[in-house]
């Protein structure tokens, strides 16, 4: 389960607020077309017999129809329901999107939308005495859900269906949605999970900031410091009474709507659901919306953090967006965003270029009713020496579009952007799911089918009047996240408040659509024919005994790479290229190897690949490019934080470059010399194997095959491939445990074991087996053990490090609750707990092994896993990676052959290969935590 309280950090999120209005909920709609998409049908209040499944009736609405040729069918059920069916190849994606969040929440009960949430995978009529992760994961499925400020979401996938699978699944999915038992001990067991999930987002500045402007911009009154999580003390205080009739008066039938994508039959899906989503629940009362009041005068807070020292600052500038049924609106808003964030010369670029930061543009479903606004969020983070200055360039950039509209290439970039990643949306299972979850959740069920015709009607004046509209800086809300370090005083120094006041302004790869050649310079290029008129390139060009004197030379060479420019273009003449043939790109190096990718339309396929080449081949590595690398990588790395990651990866990888402490990249970027990184360079081209794997349409094409054989024969000599396993394997001899103190409320504590990966598809295989059964699954021994039994926490896991060396590993990973000092809690014992918890379950490993039914649970998880690829970005990039391995492109495909080989022995001589070995420790808290525990440290050495 996840809170997505911040759309900064990830994308696919939407949280909500609320809109001051009716008191029922009744979906007031403008408009008649709305109507079809937004129920306001009045049942009499129902008791349901959850055990019985007696189908509904239902009606079919309209075919919905989608730009890349797929149509859905939009059903409406009896109790009000929307039911929206997509049938296409790849995964099954079954998702019901609730019209709640904690916006319709009491602050008393702030949190208990993402507590019912966590309840609803506890039990069910439909489920008896069996357990929703286990029955899930029994079919080979994943699940998962999330909780925001409008809507609350919860889904199944699965990558292949048997027969009487969708049934199952279905059944599932209506039980915890329609009968939660909500039993007392189940109730009370989730809060620590809950609280520690909470806790772990408090942590976060980027929550507290993101929270903060949303409040200040709707003029929230609330005691939560994080809007969607709400307070440990709502949810302690949380009674069965409260969760029931929260759930009876927000999930009832007309308030859902569940999508279904994926290798289903409609007729079948739609009667499977009409059997199973038979409840007639009504709200008995009118529901909870927070009053939404958006400023009309800017309002800016500073906030020192206590939880970081770094000399980082988080910024964040909200404003009031369009309604929600705007759907028009939104995609100028989405069209406003590509101008000043997305493109190679967006008009942020200069800003970040500087200051070496992203500024993240979104626009966020706050409210639950069709006339609410939505929310426009910036954020970015910065230095805090730079972040005034960050600050004022933003307001000026947005003052300037109004000034300065968006020329005719700029136009034309924005629309071929807006237009591809339409279109690669609409390639997977799940990117259709919530396109249309969202859509018609908003009421916007033809957003879809009519988004290419806006998005070419576009033009420049339309994205002035919506900047004009909706970027006033007169309306902002302003919120600074200040590191520990910072005060007032300091603060004050650095702005004036009214300078805010600016102007308005099946088989996982199908080889036989692949076909290898090799060129006279030795590069391999591998294509793969596809249907669509989006091309993918993935380029790769490695040294496997690469060495260097400094390790800093490939992360300088990497970021020469992907900001300067060439010997023949400079870097805004490369960004203008990017946007004018709609290339996206980014080029890096990592590890003795320089690597890119490409997506671009089939018609700008010689304009690609000839900027690739030369973006490869020449390089502009001076004395002045390396010295402003070395300038921002050294800001970057004094400014912050030390991460438990890095020690615990140098100790455990001390021979590979891309491990690295704080300590080590300073001492080697002052070291480092321009020559260090032409040496590097020359290493990688003069001794490199290379490989360039592209899709794209080339039997409609034959000319593109002949125009990908002529760029890369340009190129100077490779040597011919032979990919293999750097030999760099060292055991750990003795066990370490690595402390390093913070301000967090949360410990992370790692424990990783080191073995000697070899590279066969077998011992791969086992290895993520092992993995899937341990720590890597919702039903997972640790998951289990930790999360489930103890409530140690809400987020535990195991991870697999295996790559290019034959060094590899595998890591368990705990987030726990030891000091929140707002709270007063003080839990130091958490972290030997959870020790001792990783320790119990491998040493029950060690001794026992594990079961033929765990086998065959985790063989079903990670098959699924692996069939679970839809877009052709994903698939050229697993193709590309399979290049780096002896079996070539059969890789994939020799991992699904081994799955079935593996045996219950074969999991077990892994274990004992894995598991016997010297554990290296790694534990980030509070200072206070870490004496607390210091004797026990000592007692896990040797």
């Amino acid at each position: 389960m996840e809170i997505f309280s911040n759309p900064y950090f990830s994308v696919a999120n939407s949280q909500k607020i609320r809109f001051k209005g009716d008191e029922h909920d009744k979906p007031q709609v403008s408009n008649d077309i709305a109507d079809k998409y937004v129920s306001s049908i009045e049942y009499a209040p129902i008791v349901p017999d959850f055990k019985i499944s007696t189908p509904i009736k239902y009606n079919f609405i309209e075919d919905v129809e989608l730009p890349n040729g797929l149509k859905g069918k939009f059903y409406k059920l009896a109790n009000g329901q929307r039911i929206v069916i997509v049938p296409k190849k790849g995964p099954t994606v079954i998702k019901t999107y609730v019209n709640t969040g904690s916006m319709n929440e009491p602050d008393n009960l702030r949190g208990i939308s993402h507590f019912i949430e966590h309840n609803l995978f506890n039990g069910s009529e439909t489920l008896g005495d069996k357990v929703f992760f286990d029955e899930v994961h029994k079919l080979g499925a994943n699940t998962n859900a999330s909780t925001s400020f409008a809507q609350t979401d919860y889904y199944i996938d699965t990558g292949i269906l048997s027969k009487g699978d969708l049934e199952k699944e279905i059944e599932l999915h209506a039980g915890m949605l329609q009968s939660p038992k909500f039993l007392t001990e189940k109730l009370e067991k989730e809060k620590n999970i809950v609280n520690s999930e909470i806790n772990m987002c408090l942590s976060k500045n980027e929550n507290i900031g993101y929270s903060n402007t949303v409040k200040n911009l709707f003029n929230i009154k609330t005691n939560s410091n994080d809007l969607v999580a709400g307070t440990t003390d709502n949810i302690i205080n949380i009674t069965r009474e409260d969760v029931v009739n929260y759930f009876n008066d927000n999930y009832y039938p007309s308030n859902m709507v569940t999508v279904v994508t994926g290798d289903v039959d409609d007729k079948e899906t739609i009667d499977l659901i009409s059997k199973y989503f038979n409840s007639s629940r009504v709200p008995q009362k009118p529901r909870h919306f927070e009053e939404l009041k958006p400023i009309d005068a800017p309002v800016r807070n500073d906030i020192i953090s206590s939880k970081t020292d770094d000399g980082i600052s988080q910024i964040f500038i909200g404003f009031a967006g369009p309604k929600n049924q705007d759907y028009a609106e939104s995609v100028k808003i989405d069209a406003l965003q590509t101008l000043l964030s997305r493109l190679n010369l967006a008009r942020f670029s200069a800003i970040e270029k500087k200051h070496n930061i992203m500024i993240a543009m979104v626009e966020d479903r706050i409210g639950t009713r069709p006339n609410d606004n939505s929310m426009i969020m910036l954020a970015t983070e910065t230095l805090e020496t730079d972040s005034e200055e960050v600050l004022h360039q933003m307001y000026y950039v947005l003052d300037d579009i109004v000034k300065n509209p968006p020329n005719e290439a700029e136009m034309e970039a924005i629309k071929n952007y807006l237009k591809k990643g339409n279109e690669q949306i609409l390639e997977t299972s799940h990117g259709i799911n919530c396109a249309l979850g969202e859509a018609f959740m908003n009421g916007n069920g033809e957003l879809l089918k009519n988004y290419n015709k806006i998005v070419d009607n576009l033009t420049a004046e339309d994205l002035v009047e919506t900047a004009k509209k909706y970027l006033d800086l007169n309306k902002a809300s302003i919120t600074v996240i200040h590191p520990k370090n910072a005060s007032k005083s300091s603060i004050m120094n650095n702005y004036r408040m009214q300078e805010i006041n600016v102007e308005p302004k099946v088989k996982r790869v199908d080889t036989s659509k692949i076909s290898q050649l090799q060129l006279n310079n030795n590069i391999r290029v591998v294509l793969n024919d596809t249907n669509s008129n989006n091309m993918q390139c993935d380029f790769t060009l490695r040294n496997f005994d690469f060495e260097t004197k400094n390790k800093q030379a490939i992360n300088v060479l990497s970021y020469i790479l992907d900001n300067e420019g060439t010997k023949s273009l400079t870097d805004k003449e490369i960004a203008a290229v990017s946007d004018r043939y709609g290339i996206e790109h980014g080029l890096g190096a990592e590890s003795g190897a320089i690597g890119g990718y490409m997506t671009f339309p089939k018609d700008n396929l010689k304009s690609a690949l000839k900027l690739l080449n030369d973006r490869v081949q020449n390089p502009q590595i001076t004395d002045e490019t390396v010295n402003t690398a070395k300038v921002k990588l050294l800001k970057l790395y004094m400014n912050s934080e030390e991460e438990p990651l890095d020690d615990y990866f140098s100790e455990l990888f001390p021979d590979n470059p891309r491990y690295t402490t704080k300590k080590e990249q300073l001492e080697s970027l002052i070291k480092l010399s321009t020559n260090d990184v032409v040496d590097c360079y020359n290493s990688i081209k003069n001794n490199g194997q290379a490989v360039v794997t592209i899709s794209g349409p080339f039997s409609k094409y034959p000319e593109l095959k002949d125009e990908v054989i002529k760029s890369f024969s340009t190129y100077d000599n490779v040597q011919p491939l032979n990919p293999k396993l750097k030999k760099d394997f060292k055991p750990v001899d003795s066990t370490k445990v690595l402390t390093l103190p913070c301000l967090k409320n949360q410990a992370q504590i790692l424990e990783g074991f080191k073995f000697n990966y070899n590279g066969n598809v077998k011992d791969y295989v086992s290895v993520m087996l092992l993995n899937n059964i341990l720590g890597g699954s919702s039903s997972s021994r640790l998951f289990t053990d930790l999360r489930e039994q103890r409530h140690l926490a809400y987020a535990v896991n195991s991870k697999v490090t295996a790559g290019e060396t034959e060094s590899a590993a595998i890591t368990l990973n705990i987030k726990t609750t030891t000091q929140n000092i707002e709270t007063g809690e003080n839990s130091f014992e958490n972290v030997q707990k959870s020790i001792d918890g990783f320790n119990e379950n491998i040493k029950k490993l060690l001794k026992d092994g594990i079961t033929q039914e765990e086998l065959d649970l985790a063989k079903k998880n990670y098959k699924a896993e692996l069939l679970s690829v839809e877009s052709s970005s994903h698939k050229n990039l697993i193709i590309h990676d399979s290049m780096g391995t002896p079996y070539g492109v059969n890789f994939e495909n020799e991992k699904l052959k081994a799955l079935e080989s593996i045996t219950v022995k074969d999991i077990n001589n892994a274990i004992q290969n894995i598991f016997n070995s010297k554990p290296i420790y790694s534990i980030t808290a509070t200072k206070e935590t870490l004496d607390y525990n210091k004797d026990y440290f000592e007692s896990l050495k040797d």
